[in-house]
């Protein structure tokens, strides 16, 4: 395997990246202290080894909390709203004033909302995202199951590949399966995965809060002679 050539602004672009993770830090968005991030770096020989690790953490798509939450906010009153309405599932009278009172009181007892929750899934970072959302509609009374569900959300933290949702479904139960209006909502969703779900699951609606085009991936799909990310000099399949 040819060697990694590492650029001549490595000592700029290494600034760079450190700046971006003391703001994180700073600013709460993660959750370890700066000198704990510098210490893990420090397990990395200079070179080839730090050079990648940097490129690593400068391709992290970060997102607090907050961020989250307005960004399921919006998604809630505006693209899922709008869908429900199409889909005779809301009456087109709702406004959105009203609506967001009965996600937040647990009213709109013809739609069930789901995390994404695997068996023996010890990150559980769908149902992390679901409580979360706890602030914006009754994740308690809205998750249980009822007899005249209409509408089944599923509510997930990122959408990479399509595979976890498609172990999800492969078991559901039948109330989701048998469902006419099942919408899976994740909080980041990439092109790619958009793509493999609309082929694998074609009677699921997808309406993601934010797309990450391939462009913004480290890795992206079939990409062994591009160049490696922020980098003209490496391509993907050398790294």
């Amino acid at each position: 395997m040819d060697r990694i050539i590492i650029p001549s602004n490595l000592d700029a672009f290494k600034i760079l990246v450190l700046g971006k993770v003391k703001t994180y830090c700073k600013a709460g968005i993660w959750p370890w202290r700066f000198d704990v991030f510098a210490a893990w770096l420090s397990n990395f020989d200079a070179g080839e080894d730090e050079y990648i690790a940097l490129q690593l953490i400068d391709s992290l798509i970060v997102r607090s909390e907050g961020m989250a939450i307005a960004a399921f906010s919006k998604l809630l009153t505006t693209d899922l709203l709008e869908y429900l309405i199409e889909r005779n599932v809301v009456s087109p009278k709702m406004d959105i004033r009203a609506w967001r009172k009965q996600l937040k009181d647990g009213r709109c007892t013809n739609i069930q909302f789901l995390p994404i929750r695997l068996d023996g899934d010890e990150g559980e970072s769908g149902g992390a995202i679901f409580r979360q959302l706890s602030t914006l509609i009754n994740t308690n009374k809205l998750s249980r199951d009822r007899g005249n569900i209409e509408a089944v959300i599923l509510i997930d933290d990122f959408l990479g590949s399509g595979s976890q949702l498609n172990e999800f479904i492969s078991s559901a139960k039948p109330q989701i399966i048998n469902c006419n209006n099942v919408v899976y909502c994740p909080l980041m969703a990439t092109s790619y995965g958009l793509s493999n779900t609309s082929k694998d699951q074609p009677g699921i609606k997808v309406i993601p809060a934010e797309i990450i085009s391939e462009d913004q991936s480290l890795f992206p799909p079939n990409c062994d002679d591009d160049y490696f990310k922020n980098d003209r000099l490496n391509n993907v399949i050398t790294v």
